[in-house]
C-alpha cells in the first residue's frame, strides 16, 4: 500500500484539516462552509457542541463554588 494512502497517512491528513478549519472558526475568520465535505462539517458540529457543553460545566461548577461560599459567610 502506498504510505500516502495508508490509514494512518488519511487519518493524520483528516486530523490536520479539521484542526485548521476549528483554529480559523476560534480566530473568528471567515469560513466557507461549502469547501466542506459532509462529514468534516458534522466532526466541527460535533466538536461545537463539545464546547459548548464544557462551557455549560464550568459555569456550573462557579455556581456551586458560589453557593457553597455564600453558605460559608
Amino acid at each position: 500500500m502506498n504510505q500516502s494512502n495508508s490509514p494512518e497517512s488519511v487519518n493524520a491528513r483528516v486530523v490536520a484539516r479539521i484542526e485548521a478549519i476549528i483554529r480559523r472558526l476560534k480566530a473568528g475568520q471567515p469560513f466557507d462552509w461549502n469547501d466542506c465535505e459532509f462529514w468534516e462539517w458534522r466532526l466541527i458540529e460535533i466538536w461545537r457542541d463539545q464546547e459548548q457543553i464544557q462551557e455549560r460545566i464550568h459555569k456550573q461548577k462557579i455556581s456551586v463554588l458560589l453557593e457553597v461560599l455564600m453558605k460559608q459567610r
